[in-house]
């Protein structure tokens, strides 16, 4: 599951994954952002388990801290050993939907989350490694060759989550007069619309579940 928030200005640092998550561990990531070019100054992603029970009140509780828009919900499969990519394309995260330019001019962003699983003596590991692409027309730049990776202990009925990849969008606004504003007709007096910039958190939400083949 592939969530964004829209974060309340109170939480726009984002979400205290540290503070949540079981094993937390964090990898230097800028995520749609380029590089400062100062370490300290970028950003990070964050990482960690919770038990799925835990992760099902969790996705409630994240309307504390903004609105939900829930970006994909789907059921992948995967092999031990062998490395699979979930991708968050930038386009995906804007409200409005597309951008109106050509196919040649988009320069498009693209989040590649890679997976390797793996089964060890104490269960089920999973070697996470974000990156960067960077997409024109045909052509495909790749950033971040790089890569710095965690491995996360996935312990049964747990839940990976990846969270600290922001993104900012523009969000359509209407200001009216409290009452006046509201009124048929005259009320187009007394209300004015706009946009702003909205500052956006992505996070991940991962169930493994091992076959039976799998599992022995």
């Amino acid at each position: 599951k592939i969530v964004q928030v829209m974060l309340e200005e109170e939480y726009s640092m984002g979400i205290d994954w540290d503070a949540i998550v079981s094993d937390y561990q964090s990898i230097p990531f800028n995520g749609f952002a380029r590089p400062s070019g100062n370490e300290e100054e970028d950003g990070r992603i964050g990482l960690g388990t919770i038990s799925t029970e835990d992760c099902n009140i969790l996705l409630d509780a994240l309307e504390t801290v903004g609105t939900k828009r829930i970006i994909e919900n789907s059921l992948r499969e995967s092999k031990l050993n062998k490395e699979s990519t979930i991708t968050i394309n930038e386009n995906q995260l804007l409200l409005g939907g597309k951008r109106g330019d050509t196919y040649e001019e988009i320069e498009l962003k693209e989040i590649k989350y890679s997976l390797l699983p793996r089964i060890s003596a104490k269960g089920l590991f999973i070697t996470f490694k974000p990156g960067l692409d960077i997409v024109k027309g045909d052509t495909v730049s790749i950033k971040d060759r790089e890569r710095k990776s965690a491995d996360i202990f996935v312990p049964e009925e747990s839940t990976v989550i990846v969270g600290g990849l922001f993104k900012s969008i523009m969000m359509d606004t209407i200001n009216k007069v409290p009452f006046l504003g509201s009124l048929p007709f005259l009320g187009i007096a007394f209300r004015s619309s706009g946009q702003m910039l909205q500052k956006t958190e992505v996070i991940l939400f991962l169930t493994p579940m091992l076959t039976e083949n799998e599992a022995k």
